[in-house]
């Protein structure tokens, strides 16, 4: 009335069914003399545009979030490729070291093999937390593994960190990697008992299958690119401190605590873990409220034939021919010298092309194969290999896991897989192996 304005303006109204938004606007009617006598005005019920509105943000936050940890953790998978290569040249040269030095070198040996040991185990949790950890299948029992993990982690637990379990008779087996499995609960176990404080509490842990459809995947960390058939549902819930929103946006980071240093990649690799299993994750948290995870993994029913094992017998005596390619000159150097000294007969070749010219010269009776390399790479020189000699083995060699690489060369015969970095045991093993499957030639 006094100024003569429009207005409008956003409320909410309580009703049974919960409460309403309503958009209104008053709309002055000026007299000719300027005077305000009436006002009109009207209310729009924008509820459900509210509502989409906020999911609509939500949505974009969350596609923000997953590409965030999608760059991080194709960032991760390619330094952890990376390092593996660098790891390899420098154990296989220090074990030529270790044949040709003097005994009083032995220590310093040991040191640096022992070193790169753990920046072999750092670069595997790399690989877990990019969702590209080897994985070897099988048909894991999860309400035993629980038990035995939380066997484990109870014995450094705080002693007033109490467990409690409900697990449903009828939980199935994931069909997974055991020991990534493990890991994952692990760290949510340890996660929730150090979260409790002054280091009393309870951590609840329930199980149960139930079938994707039917499970809240709002939120989740990490989902599978389809969500169907059963799932086994874990959910581990502590007492502790909880987090904020902030901390809760970060916690699958790489390195990323509150605590200390030093922790490794803990509940990034879960996440990659769990991606690697097609399976998901969501975390719900308040300060002073706990934490819940939620673990969704798909239900195994059918046993898997056994994953593939090399033997660790020595090398086969007699001068057998085996042909190394790889792009990176220290590797296939060295690679070479460590098979040399062991008494192969090695050619080289530094990339596709030049393989398939060494093989057609003078054929190999086993093959070493980088898989990444530039131009001809290891799968495509391996199909070319097949048709050139169809039971030739080939040993496929790469920084990545094995789960990336026998995915791609399924079908393709005798074709076996060697993880960077590797030694002489893990060399001769996968060559051993590989010689028994395959003809001699010659």
């Amino acid at each position: 009335f006094e100024t003569g304005r429009e207005g409008a303006k956003e409320f909410e109204f309580p009703t049974p069914d919960g409460p309403r938004s309503y958009a209104s606007r008053v709309v002055p009617l000026v007299e000719p003399d300027g005077s305000v006598e009436v006002l009109l005005s009207y209310a729009r019920d924008v509820t459900e545009r509210k509502h989409a509105e906020e999911r609509r943000l939500a949505l974009e936050r969350k596609m923000q979030e997953t590409q965030r940890l999608e760059g991080l953790g194709l960032l991760a998978g390619g330094i952890a490729h990376d390092f593996n290569n660098l790891l390899t040249s420098v154990l296989v040269n220090v074990q030529m070291a270790r044949l040709r030095g003097s005994d009083g070198e032995t220590g310093a040996h040991d040191q640096i093999e022992m070193a790169c040991s753990k920046a072999a185990d750092l670069c595997r949790q790399m690989l877990a937390y990019a969702g590209r950890g080897a994985l070897v299948r099988e048909r894991v029992p999860i309400a035993a593994l629980i038990g035995e993990t939380w066997q484990l982690v109870g014995a450094s637990a705080p002693k007033n960190v109490r467990l409690e379990l409900d697990l449903a008779p009828s939980l199935r087996p994931v069909m997974g990697d055991r020991s990534q499995l493990q890991q994952v609960i692990m760290n949510l176990l340890i996660n929730g008992t150090e979260a409790m404080p002054e280091g009393a509490g309870t951590l609840r842990v329930r199980g149960a299958v139930r079938d994707a459809a039917a499970l809240d995947w709002s939120g989740a960390a990490v989902t599978p690119e389809t969500r169907s058939g059963p799932m086994v549902w874990l959910e581990v819930a502590d007492d502790g401190v909880g987090m904020d929103e902030e901390t809760r946006a970060r916690i699958f980071e790489p390195f990323f605590t509150t605590k200390f240093t030093g922790r490794g990649l803990g509940l990034a690799a879960t996440l990659g873990i769990v991606r690697g299993h097609g399976g998901g994750i969501r975390v719900e948290s308040a300060p002073g409220r706990g934490t819940t995870f939620h673990l969704y993994l798909p239900a195994g029913e059918d046993a898997v034939a056994p994953a593939f094992e090399p033997s660790a017998e020595a090398a086969p005596s007699g001068r057998r021919r085996v042909l190394v390619v790889d792009d990176e000159p220290a590797i296939r150097s060295a690679t070479a010298s460590l098979l040399q000294a062991s008494g192969y007969e090695v050619r080289t070749a530094e990339d596709g092309m030049s393989a398939l010219d060494a093989f057609a010269e003078e054929p190999a009776e086993v093959v070493l194969v980088d898989v990444t390399m530039p131009g001809l790479d290891g799968v495509e020189t391996l199909a070319r290999l097949r048709a050139a000699d169809r039971d030739v083995p080939v040993v496929l060699m790469s920084g990545y896991a094995e789960s990336d690489v026998v995915r791609r060369v399924e079908g393709q015969g005798a074709t076996f897989f060697l993880q960077k970095p590797f030694g002489f045991r893990q060399l001769h093993a996968i060559l051993s192996s590989a010689l028994d499957a395959g003809p001699r030639t010659g």
